[in-house]
């Protein structure tokens, strides 16, 4: 059985310096994620011209005084590594059957 993510959460990976945000919502050993990683990071992946072409339009996140990039997506393993960002405290489920037309 794998760890508990909610599509949409950030997390951030303790062991590979990203913040990730998975695509779907349950218990997971292995998810889709879109990856942000830090400039340098961002550097080795991607040739210069194109981070200079589309810096002002790559999505960024801001944790911890560190700018992180959205620089793919792909499948992550879910480890213990990964830290809750998001702030889940205005969730609500509800266990009814709702008829939504």
């Amino acid at each position: 059985m794998g760890n508990l993510v909610i599509q949409g959460a950030y997390y951030y990976d303790n062991e590979s310096d990203t913040i990730l945000m998975p695509h779907r919502t349950g218990e997971y050993s292995m998810v889709d994620c879109n990856i942000y990683v830090k400039m340098k990071e961002l550097k080795n992946m991607y040739d210069e011209s194109y981070i200079k072409d589309n810096k002002d339009n790559l999505m960024h996140i801001e944790y911890e005084g560190q700018e992180y990039f959205s620089a793919e997506w792909g499948p992550r393993s879910v480890t213990e590594e990964w830290d809750l960002l998001s702030d889940l405290s205005e969730l609500s489920h509800f266990e009814e059957d709702y008829n939504f037309s």
